[in-house]
């Protein structure tokens, strides 16, 4: 059988890679979720309606 050519240095590079990774997922995904949340409509204040005055008869 074949041992593995993974140095103990190696297996560490490679688990902090991995959590970088897995950090990085987390990250895009919370972005995402925060941008389509973001998309819903949101409520917005009527404005009083516009009041013209009435036109004066010459």
């Amino acid at each position: 059988m074949k041992q593995s050519t993974l140095t103990p240095n190696s297996i560490e590079r490679v688990r902090k890679f991995t959590r970088e990774i897995l950090l990085a997922s987390a990250i895009t995904l919370a972005a995402i979720v925060v941008f389509l949340a973001s998309k819903d409509e949101t409520e917005i204040a009527a404005a009083p309606p516009v009041v013209t005055s009435p036109a004066q008869p010459n």
